[in-house]
């Protein structure tokens, strides 16, 4: 193709895919047929919420599914700043404003305040601790779930019937199934084989149309067949179809008009707050999905700032709580949306004409080729690949134990988002992370270190030495010198388990060498050590002091930034303390490296033995506590 057409291609392309997606979604969200977990009300189809797009990436290029660069989309996303919130306006508020009760219209207000309100004070940290291993089980078990809620429409049950799902109904009502229309469940599978098929008319140039505009040809053709089925059928054949939709656009008023108003929304704050809560982390864990399998950055805060305003500008209108959905997201992706053109602006100007004039248009629609549209959107959202790759981590002998723990997260958000919801199951997720990342911190890795033998023309070389996990290969121990590592910030928390596993080292050493014989030295290497408080460097300087009385030098090799500059103006001086000629007190100013303390142990050793002190010695005790004696 040449480069001048292609170059062309990106606009009308999203041009088309805009207007498919808008037509599934006017079909699907203001018809009201869509009746999900948390996801069933959304915001963005496919990106981030379109206020967040202003502040964050309206100057940045983004690569389109064909490949090309498309230098021309960046002033399409400058003007989808305020197109989702018409959507919204349009879609939801006319159908669900007029069905909820007085105290739901309030609660959604409370909690749109509240979301906005968290913007404003940027709690939008608090998704930091939504790891990817928790945040791929919810994604996947939500995926199901939205899959399972459509089965029953599909089957053509009736809607008592279908109450609590699927699942629900082979547990305990199994004889529902008998009540299966034959033409819905037809239509639902011909039309789901259609959709999962559709790419492989690509191929072919004059069908290929009906691969990029599969969705809405099939509720073309579906609209047209109901319409003459359902003639000839009898009422207890036919096929369930949107009906009669409400036309026009909703009215504006103040979200409080009375004094009963505020009082009702004083008393749905804990639960709004709750709400918020939910809709913020589920919005967020669709858009960082999307987000991470397109390669494109999104930030929390721009977030929940979209999510708070549109909230709070959509109470005016009596709309649903928006938040991002799973299935609209998976809708939007396969139709191949890739632009806040596409994703937002056709999308709120196409919903706005089609409920103003072309409402009576969709009446004969059936609802169960939008319910199969759902499910194959949210067929390409599950993670389970993800789930084998942190399996394979958890099997690998090699990596550390705390892989495993990424896996337990991952089926932790996976099985209770299944069985208890989405609200409990993102919790159960946030909350096993917090919980590893706690264990992790208090019993940090602590690996003792070996050297690695130079061989051939490196044995005479200058160079420092590799130090690595005593248990690998070809690794050797400092004869005399315990060198080990720790993994991670030394705080309060863990500086007490540091201590005791040196004593314990020291106490096998002694066992191992014979009672007369101690250590010379330890050295702590303090290269993933980010940080230290005061608890740590009151406990590092008593047992620098006790293992000084002892013989044993302690150092702290590889400090660095901050742990670097409290070792020098803490330690450094009761190291200095400790030895015994001016000669090595400079040498223990000049040395950094694992190899410069080993030398620095090795003369201590030798001024002691000069010296012919006997220093105390540490032993095991009938308490089995290490103490000296």
């Amino acid at each position: 193709m040449p480069k001048e057409r292609r170059q062309r291609l990106p606009g009308d392309y999203q041009v088309k895919k805009g207007l498919l997606f808008a037509a599934s979604r006017l079909s699907t969200e203001h018809l009201g047929v869509v009746q999900t977990m948390d996801a069933s009300a959304s915001t963005t189809p496919f990106r981030t919420p379109a206020w967040s797009m202003m502040a964050d990436r309206c100057n940045r290029p983004r690569r389109l599914a064909s490949g090309i660069k498309a230098e021309g989309v960046l002033r399409h996303r400058q003007a989808a700043s305020l197109s989702w919130a018409l959507a919204r306006l349009t879609a939801s508020a006319s159908f669900c404003g007029s069905q909820r009760d007085d105290s739901q219209k309030k609660s959604s207000k409370s909690d749109r305040m509240i979301m906005a309100l968290m913007g404003v004070l940027q709690l939008a940290f608090l998704v930091r601790f939504l790891s990817r291993p928790a945040l791929s089980g919810f994604i996947t078990a939500s995926a199901m779930l939205i899959m399972l809620s459509q089965v029953a429409p599909m089957l053509g049950l009736p809607d008592w019937a279908s109450k609590g799902g699927i699942v629900n109904i082979v547990r305990h009502h199994l004889t529902y199934l008998e009540m299966t229309s034959p033409a819905t469940l037809c239509l639902s599978t011909v039309t789901l084989l259609f959709l999962l098929n559709a790419k492989r008319l690509k191929t072919v140039r004059f069908l290929k149309f009906l691969s990029d505009f599969k969705e809405l040809v099939m509720l073309a053709v579906s609209a047209v067949f109901c319409t003459f089925y359902n003639q000839q059928a009898k009422a207890d054949e036919r096929i369930r179809v949107v009906g009669k939709v409400p036309s026009g656009l909703p009215n504006l008023t103040f979200p409080v008009s009375s004094a009963a108003d505020l009082q009702l929304m004083k008393e749905l704050v804990p639960g709004a707050i709750l709400l918020a809560f939910v809709v913020f982390l589920s919005s967020f864990a669709g858009a960082k999905k999307f987000a991470m399998k397109d390669g494109y950055q999104i930030r929390a805060f721009n977030e929940l700032m979209a999510l708070g305003f549109a909230n709070f500008l959509g109470a005016f209108c009596g709309s649903v709580p928006t938040q991002v959905g799973l299935s609209r997201m998976g809708i939007a992706h396969q139709a191949g949306i890739k632009s806040q053109l596409g994703a937002n602006v056709l999308v709120g100007v196409v919903v706005c004409l089609g409920v103003v004039l072309f409402s009576r248009y969709v009446e004969n629609v059936p609802m169960c080729v939008l319910n199969c549209i759902i499910v194959n959107g949210a067929s390409h959202l599950t993670e389970f690949d993800q789930a084998v790759e942190l399996y394979e981590y958890a099997q690998n002998e090699r990596y550390s134990w705390k892989m495993r723990g990424e896996m337990f997260t991952w089926i932790i958000g996976f099985s209770c988002t299944l069985c208890l919801g989405a609200f409990q199951g993102m919790l159960a997720a946030v909350v096993t992370s917090l919980v590893i990342i706690l264990y992790q911190v208090v019993n940090p890795d602590i690996v003792e270190l070996g050297f690695r033998e130079r061989d051939g023309e490196d044995t005479h070389s200058s160079r420092a030495r590799k130090w690595m996990a005593l248990d690998r290969a070809g690794a050797c121990r400092e004869h005399g010198i315990l060198v080990l590592r720790m993994e991670g910030p030394l705080f309060y928390a863990n500086v007490e388990r540091l201590q005791e596993w040196v004593e314990e080292q020291e106490l096998d050493y002694s066992e191992r060498s014979g009672i007369d014989n101690s250590l010379d030295g330890i050295i702590l290497s303090a290269s993933a050590i980010p940080f230290m408080d005061t608890s740590a460097v009151q406990t590092l300087s008593a047992l620098i002091k006790t293992c000084a009385g002892r013989g044993t030098l302690f150092c702290i090799a590889n400090t660095f930034g901050t742990t670097g500059r409290i070792a020098a103006d803490k330690l450094e001086p009761l190291m200095l303390a400790a030895l015994k000629t001016s000669y090595l007190k400079t040498q223990l100013k000049n040395s950094a490296s694992i190899d410069d303390f080993v030398k620095l142990v090795r003369g201590h050793r030798e001024a002691l033995d000069m010296r012919d002190e006997r220093p105390l010695r540490l032993v095991r005790c009938s308490t089995l506590q290490a103490k000296s004696c």
